[in-house]
């Protein structure tokens, strides 16, 4: 054992602080390369965080791209790989990708139904009595175009699709889709403004942040300059795993939820044999919509549930069901959904079905609620739905919920009692969804008179080609569309 002097022991112990403290100086966060390709993230800051989750993703060689309040957050561009180190930066609750979906094709099978005309529709659901106030419906969708009886009725917001930069397609709906959900809306609620927040370009592309971007608005804007929105109507889902708590659509819906908006979600276009519903509808706070068919006679006694409709969990079912088996309503001459499915065109109209049909009529029956009591909260504008609601015999609950709509018995009965909701509010804590998510559109086959799913190969519909553009970078991107059933053969 050799002995040192202790002199030379502590000048060593100095040095090697001196050396760590040089070095902790220095030191630089790790930049990116200029080739380095970069990923969109949306960042959640914890309370009392400041500017420090911003300059971690400056200091990191990003950048912020918008600030969403509603839920305590940004979108940013960072490089890949940094987005492990920002996840552990000073301030930050949970860092979540903009994720890409890829499409896959489910195999629905039901009879031709005759068309449920939109004045079929407000009968269908007893709204014909019904006055209803001046309740607005916000539509975060693909945009509204002021055909119809829209002409008048549409308040636009802003347009965060890709289109926005466009003057031409600011706006206005190149995809189709919501413009239908538009026409049903206003068909259940005659009196009711729609407010028109684009969210998916004329191709049908979104994306996470661009759907937050869009229910951040109407959660902080919709009651500013005239507006009086009361409900939000999501027709879109992602097929996700785990528990709501972790995601940051159901966080979002649940703070709208919080300022007083009734969001009203489509559950999902999977069948009864889904593993669940569809996020955000999987959020126990919104009003969850299945699909029911309103068969062949206006009787209720032949409706039942949409073969595509999704059933609930042991947790988490459909709140209500409303029609959504070819809906006749608007059409966008010239819109991609137009010009792929012609066979769905029927004079000046357009036919649809899906859970997102359904979710566009319960948005309506909520705005005459509404706009009849304003003084309801959205807890009870959902517990009076589900209270007013006819139950369909012989059908489970995880397919059904409270049973289809009726807006005269929902609008008359008082608020049930224990109507506030106390389920356990997401979190943001951990991951969100690694299943890999689906995209389909069931569509009914002329030839065969049944439904079959049009499947993507090579980029292409196997039944329809694409004439404009193709599906590799316009696919739905972090957002499953509920809500299709495009190219129904129309029934004499």
């Amino acid at each position: 054992m050799i002995n040192r002097p202790t002199h030379v022991i502590r000048w060593g112990i100095i040095l090697t602080v001196l050396w760590a403290f040089a070095a902790l100086l220095s030191f630089t966060p790790p930049q990116a390369s200029a080739h380095e390709r970069s990923s969109l993230v949306v960042v959640l800051e914890k309370a009392g965080a400041g500017n420090r989750p911003e300059q971690s993703v400056e200091d990191l060689g990003g950048h912020v791209v918008r600030e969403i309040p509603l839920v305590n957050g940004f979108s940013a561009r960072v490089p890949r790989s940094a987005v492990r180190a920002l996840r552990g930066a000073r301030g930050i609750k949970s860092v979540h990708r903009d994720r890409s979906y890829h499409l896959r094709s489910t195999t629905p099978v039901a009879p031709v139904t005759a068309s449920t005309t939109l004045a079929t529709l407000r009968s269908t659901v007893d709204a014909d009595t019904a006055e209803g106030g001046s309740a607005d419906v916000a539509l975060v969708d693909s945009g509204v175009a002021p055909v119809g009886a829209l002409k008048g009725r549409i308040v636009n917001g802003p347009d965060f699709s890709s289109d926005g930069d466009e003057a031409a397609l600011r706006n206005l709906d190149a995809f189709g889709h919501g413009t239908h959900l538009a026409g049903i809306v206003g068909a259940v609620a005659p009196k009711a403004r729609i407010v028109n927040v684009k969210v998916a370009d004329r191709e049908g592309s979104t994306s996470l942040v661009r759907l937050l971007s869009g229910i951040d608005w109407v959660a902080r804007r919709g009651d500013r300059d005239g507006l009086n929105v009361r409900v939000l109507n999501l027709a879109f889902g992602a097929d996700t795993e785990g528990t709501y708590r972790d995601d940051p659509l159901a966080f979002a819906v649940e703070r709208a939820w919080q300022q007083g908006l009734v969001v009203v979600a489509a559950g999902g276009n999977g069948g009864p044999t889904a593993d669940g519903l569809d996020s955000p509808a999987w959020d126990p706070y919104v009003v969850a919509v299945g699909a029911a068919d309103s068969g062949p006679t206006p009787a209720f006694a032949d409706d039942g549930i949409a073969p595509f409709s999704s059933g609930g969990s042991d947790t988490r079912s459909p709140d209500v069901v409303a029609p959504g088996v070819a809906i006749l309503s608007l059409r966008v001459p010239g819109s991609y959904l137009d010009e792929a499915f012609p066979a769905a065109r029927i004079g000046d109209g357009f036919r649809g079905s899906g859970t997102s049909q359904a979710a566009a009529v319960v948005s309506g029956a909520a705005a005459l609620i509404v706009g009849d009591r304003p003084s309801l909260d959205p807890d009870e504008v959902k517990a009076l739905l589900r209270a007013g609601a006819h139950r369909l015999p012989g059908t489970d609950s995880s397919l059904q919920g409270a049973g289809v709509v009726d807006v005269a018995a929902s609008e008359t009965i008082a608020v049930p009692r224990h109507a506030d909701q106390k389920f356990a509010p997401a979190r943001l804590g951990g991951s969100w969804g690694r299943r890999a998510p689906r995209v389909a559109y069931a569509v009914e086959n002329p030839s065969s008179s049944r439904w079959s799913s049009s499947r993507w190969t090579s980029s292409r519909w196997t039944s329809s080609r694409w004439t404009s553009s193709r599906w590799t970078s316009s696919r739905w991107t972090s957002s499953r569309w509920t809500g299709f059933g495009w190219g129904d053969t129309p029934a004499p």
